[in-house]
């Protein structure tokens, strides 16, 4: 099996894992990359990264409407061979819109 440390991903010939999830994929299927745009090289994401807005946005609308963007997007798939993974990214999603419009674990956030 060809596995890959990618900083906090592992990604196999069936899977791709980060903090301890597991996502199921098929050897050449990469949801980050297939659905969002975010290559390997990238990974692992950030909070803006995954939403699809520029490192460090401030405006809580350009974050909120992002998060819409992506999550409405991401729903296409809840349907299809890979619902499960794209359950899981929609928990991602969500997480980085609470995220980064909580002020206080936002500041923390970008001080890293």
């Amino acid at each position: 099996m060809l596995t890959a440390l990618i900083r906090n991903w592992v990604i196999g010939d069936s899977f791709l894992t980060y903090h301890g999830d597991i996502l199921p994929m098929s050897d050449n299927f990469n949801p980050y990359y297939e659905w969002l745009g975010i290559p390997t090289e990238e990974m692992p994401a950030n909070h803006y990264r995954l939403l699809g807005i520029q490192e460090f946005e401030e405006n809580a609308k350009v974050i909120s409407n992002a998060a819409d963007r992506q999550m409405t997007h991401l729903r296409t798939f809840q349907t299809g061979e890979h619902s499960a993974v794209s359950q899981k990214l929609l928990n991602e999603i969500s997480r980085a819109r609470t995220t980064l419009l909580n002020a206080a674990t936002k500041k923390h956030m970008t001080k890293r």
